[in-house]
Formats: structure tokens, C-alpha cells, sequence
């Protein structure tokens, strides 16, 4: 799923938005879209996005900009304004994918989508997002949206009405449920050794009676009623590996 955000006035989140739906419909792509009213909203959001349409009007708005893009590098920022003096920080500074100048152009803002459809179906490596539990300045406990390489993710653990994300370096913690979790990790080999387990099968060494076997030497429970499901497909892995 495409996850975009707009940055704007409301006529111009509306005008926006609807070339947005139209193409995206049109190309037969999976999208989200959240709408902001001020870039420092955008700026203070725990979230991440694919694509930032910025409507600049001031230059608060063009240092919002570089925040933003410094903040989560792999956003695609969309300029658009019709103040041609932030051309240059846009472009220079903010880095910014594209600089439009109003009034605003359908055919220009479809072409742009259609670049960064392309940068990322072809060079994007694949992850998931989670609301990451975190502890804030307070000692509160708050949450924040965090991106995950597939391919750095061990297993997953539901431990103490939670579920423990762990890579090879760290433990991360959030809620959800382990069937939910299986849906979403099926197409990346991640299969249920356990009924409180989801394990990355590219990083199963050996199986040992009821225990797996990691790369990192870690041990995680084979469940006796899964065995011999999880052991048929630890072996169609290892032959299309």
C-alpha cells in the first residue's frame, strides 16, 4: 500500500486529492491517504509516508519541508506553490521530487505519481509497519509508527498480551494478534512453529526435536501438534531457496 500525505489549505487538499484517487484507481493501486491543514503537523506526526504533497505558502513551510525529508529519507516530496523564490531551497535544500507551480496541473501531478509508482515498485525492498510501543521523556508509555525491513526480522513472539518483533540486534513491542500477524507475514516465509511463534524461515538452521534451531544461536519451541506441518515446509523452503 502507497501511504500519502497532503499538506494544504482545504481547497487545495481537495483539488488535490481527487487527481490522486482518480490515477491511483485508474493504475489499480493499493493507497492511503491523511490530510494536514499546517506543515508543522506533518512535521510532528509519529507516522511515515510514501509521498508528501507540500503546498508551500511561506518559508516556515520550506523549512518544514527539510525537516520532514531529513526525518524519513525515503519520502517523495511534491512541491507545489506559486512562490518561485523557494524554488531553489526546495530543490537544493529540501531535495524535494518534484517543484509544480500553480495553478495546479492534472497532467503534471499524474506524471509525477507515475514516477515515484515506478521508483518504488522496482527498487523498493520490502516492509512492514507496526505501532511500536515506546517510553516517552515522562516514563508514559507511548506508541510511534516504525518501518521494518522484512528481511532484518527474525520471528515474532506474543508474550504478555504483546508481540515481540526481534532482529538480529533488538526487540521491538506492540499489540496485535498472532493470526492477524501470520496474514500479513505469510507471503515473506514466515510460518507458525508455535501458537505464540512466527518465525522467518530464512534464518532456521537446523530443527532439533521440538526446538528450531537460528543463524544467531537463539532456540525458539517447535510445537509436538506443528511439527511435522512446520518440518514439510521448512523443506519446500530449502528447495526453492
Amino acid at each position: 500500500m502507497i501511504s500519502i500525505a497532503i499538506c494544504g489549505n482545504y481547497s487545495e487538499i481537495e483539488s488535490v486529492e481527487s487527481i490522486i484517487r482518480d490515477y491511483m484507481q485508474q493504475q489499480g493501486v493499493s493507497f492511503s491517504t491523511q490530510y494536514f491543514i499546517s506543515s508543522n503537523s506533518v512535521m510532528d506526526t509519529e507516522e511515515s509516508f510514501d509521498v508528501l504533497i507540500l503546498f508551500i505558502s511561506s518559508i516556515q513551510d520550506v523549512f518544514a519541508g527539510k525537516a520532514i525529508g531529513r526525518k524519513n529519507n525515503n519520502v517523495k516530496i511534491i512541491c507545489i506553490t506559486n512562490y518561485r523564490q523557494y524554488m531553489e531551497f526546495a530543490i537544493n535544500e529540501m531535495h524535494a521530487f518534484a517543484y509544480l507551480e500553480k495553478p495546479i496541473s492534472e497532467k503534471r501531478i499524474k506524471s509525477q505519481l507515475e514516477d515515484i509508482l515506478y521508483i518504488i515498485q522496482h527498487d523498493a525492498v520490502p516492509t512492514v509497519r507496526f505501532k511500536i510501543l515506546d517510553i516517552e521523556k515522562d516514563y508514559k508509555i507511548g506508541s510511534k509508527y516504525m518501518d521494518f525491513v522484512v528481511k532484518d526480522i527474525f520471528y515474532f513472539e506474543y508474550t504478555n498480551r504483546k508481540v515481540c518483533l526481534r532482529t538480529g540486534k533488538k526487540s521491538y513491542f506492540f499489540y496485535g494478534t498472532m493470526n492477524k500477524l501470520r496474514e500479513i507475514m505469510l507471503p515473506y516465509d514466515f510460518y507458525s512453529c508455535h501458537q505464540s511463534y512466527l518465525v522467518n524461515m530464512q534464518y532456521v538452521i537446523d530443527i532439533k526435536g521440538y526446538n528450531i534451531c537460528l543463524c544467531n544461536e537463539e532456540m525458539i519451541p517447535l510445537a509436538q501438534k506443528r511439527s511435522v506441518d512446520f518440518r514439510k515446509k521448512y523443506s519446500g523452503f530449502l528447495r526453492n531457496y
